[in-house]
């Protein structure tokens, strides 16, 4: 059995005839231009040849990267059978199909599917979008977290109790997404502390031999966005908790290799990546805005309106109220509403609901995921003590994210059962937190 780091959450695992890789993001930027690669991967196109399987844990482009996908060559591709968890848009599994893979897996939520005599693999989808891979042979059981937020006792035993011990952990251990606005270091802070605080109770409650902390090994490399990475976790922040705990932590840099229970020295990937953090801090290359055009911009957002009106019950989107976009590029307010699509707007810009640039909104109008990308990679800034004013934002926001989903406000069986299903989470994380488990 072996393991190599590909980049951020990718890595390749290698056991008998299985040569399983995981979320690769290969090769340019994710999340409208927002994040880059903190390193550079070595993996290339030819090192496609002997892969068997590639499962993707959500749509998230820095797990589901299309542009890193393109470089398979098409004779790879006819051999690689995808995994992926069960979901109601099919967008994923079907660009891979239409794409030319083998064979193309919805794995159904606690079904262990054979891949081999010796290996067997279970996906599990966690609120919202994202899903865990548990990996299973007769010596090791493998729990990849990436970004699935397990943050109480209560969730890591529901875990347990499906795939039993877990001997290898590989989870994510910084923010990774928008932590407030330029002036707002301490909030980042306190994010940056929470994750940390996070993997510790992971390993508290999972007890696994080793962890490999993975998928925050990018920056916000934006010029909208730069200021994120003040507060970032290093992956030395991370090395150094874990050492505190009774499991070994495994770091290893792009194109790094290890074999479990063998002797591993992490000295050299920490020096790696402390040079890229270096880079990234002094000498950073970022990514300009282009601005958009005001037809282009109007027309599309004409578009998303009459799109969301089509999807969606009158009746539930009458609880969407219009939003006020204070456009950096050009110094004005533009007003957004489900009845009049995008207009001027004579509106105050401190009083405006959101200030970003042109090119960040005409994104979120041509995509319907763009809303969910904008919060992510942090190219915005909110009214300043003004939460029921971004709230509009936000909520407009979330409509487009359940549609992006497959999921339609109306008299449907998705949406209903998505309605119930949040409810009831919410109920439990607050009862969870109020009981301390």
């Amino acid at each position: 059995m072996k393991f190599q780091m590909v980049n951020h959450a990718s890595f390749l695992w290698e056991h008998d005839s299985i040569k399983l890789m995981t979320d690769p993001w290969l090769t340019g930027t994710a999340f409208d231009n927002g994040w880059g690669l903190l390193a550079k991967t070595r993996f290339t196109s030819e090192d496609f040849a002997e892969i068997t399987h590639i499962w993707f844990s959500h749509e998230h482009p820095d797990h589901f990267h299309p542009q890193s996908l393109r470089t398979i060559p098409e004779e790879y591709r006819k051999r690689i059978t995808i995994l992926y968890q069960q979901s109601a848009d099919q967008k994923v599994v079907e660009w891979c199909r239409a794409f030319g893979f083998q064979q193309v897996i919805e794995l159904s939520p606690d079904k262990w599917y054979s891949l081999s005599a010796d290996v067997s693999v279970l996906c599990r989808p966690f609120p919202v979008g994202d899903s865990w891979l548990c990996i299973k042979t007769a010596d090791m059981t493998i729990l990849n977290l990436n970004d699935c937020e397990v943050s109480t006792t209560q969730e890591a035993k529901d875990i347990l109790n499906r795939v039993g011990d877990i001997d290898l952990l590989w989870t994510q251990f910084s923010y990774a997404g928008w932590a407030g606005n330029k002036e707002d270091f301490l909030l980042r802070k306190k994010r940056a502390m929470e994750k940390l605080a996070r993997v510790r109770k992971q390993v508290e409650a999972l007890q696994p031999l080793y962890v490999i902390p993975f998928a925050s090994f990018a920056w916000f490399c934006h010029d909208e966005n730069y200021y994120m990475n003040d507060a970032i976790n290093k992956v030395d922040n991370v090395y150094r908790l874990l050492q505190e705990s009774d499991a070994e932590p495994i770091i290893l840099y792009p194109g790094d290799t290890w074999t479990p229970h063998e002797a591993h020295d992490p000295e050299k990937a920490l020096a790696l990546y402390a040079r890229d953090y270096e880079k990234m801090a002094s000498s950073p290359t970022l990514l300009p805005s282009v601005k958009i055009e005001p037809d282009k911009l109007f027309e599309a957002g004409f578009d998303f309106k009459e799109q969301i009106r089509k999807n969606n019950h009158s009746l539930f989107l009458s609880i969407v109220r219009p939003v006020t976009f204070y456009l950096s590029d050009y110094q004005k307010a533009f007003r957004f509403s489900l009845s009049d699509g995008l207009i001027e707007s004579p509106c105050d810009p401190l009083d405006c609901d959101v200030e970003l640039s042109s090119e960040a909104l005409h994104y979120c109008f041509t995509h319907l995921w763009g809303w969910s990308t904008l919060r992510i990679n942090g190219r915005l800034q909110a009214p300043k003590g003004r939460n029921a004013r971004f709230k509009r934002f936000v909520m407009l926001g979330h409509v487009a994210q359940l549609n992006n989903f497959g999921i339609f406000m109306g008299w449907n069986r998705a949406f209903v059962r998505f309605a119930i299903n949040y409810l009831g989470e919410k109920i439990r994380n607050r009862y969870i937190t109020t009981n301390n488990i």
